[in-house]
């Protein structure tokens, strides 16, 4: 009697280390479905990101061709002269007239930056 006692304690334990097995298999097989769910969109975010970008080019190059820049040109035009202002008034070789025509000069450059933006987006409605 027992021996019967034992073998279906035994028998018993083992169906449940089965079931806690099947349930963790379960476990496994689900995070793999969300993990390839969030890999699918990740991916699917990525593949709108490169059409998104490739329509800001599109945009930008048919603005080329009807001899218009897009805001996104402007600004990295007026970067570069904010940079060069930046660098000049720091330099100590310039003599104070030099420092002040350029000065004048780029705030001049920068209305005219500005009055293009301006025009690039009133016709485009914005789009950069």
């Amino acid at each position: 009697m027992a021996d019967q006692n034992i073998s279906i304690k035994i028998q018993a334990d083992a169906n449940a280390a089965k079931a806690e097995i099947r349930e963790l298999i379960s476990q496994v097989r689900e995070s793999g479905r969300a993990a390839t769910s969030a890999e699918k969109e990740a991916i699917n975010a990525a593949k709108q990101r490169v059409r998104e970008t490739r329509n800001v080019i599109r945009a930008e190059k048919d603005l080329g061709i009807a001899g218009v820049r897009s805001s996104r040109e402007i600004k990295v035009e007026m970067d570069k002269l904010n940079a060069a202002m930046d660098r000049l008034k720091k330099s100590s070789g310039l003599v104070g007239n030099d420092l002040a025509r350029a000065t004048q000069q780029v705030r001049a450059r920068m209305s005219e930056l500005k009055a293009e933006m301006d025009g690039v987006e009133a016709k485009t409605g914005g789009l950069q």
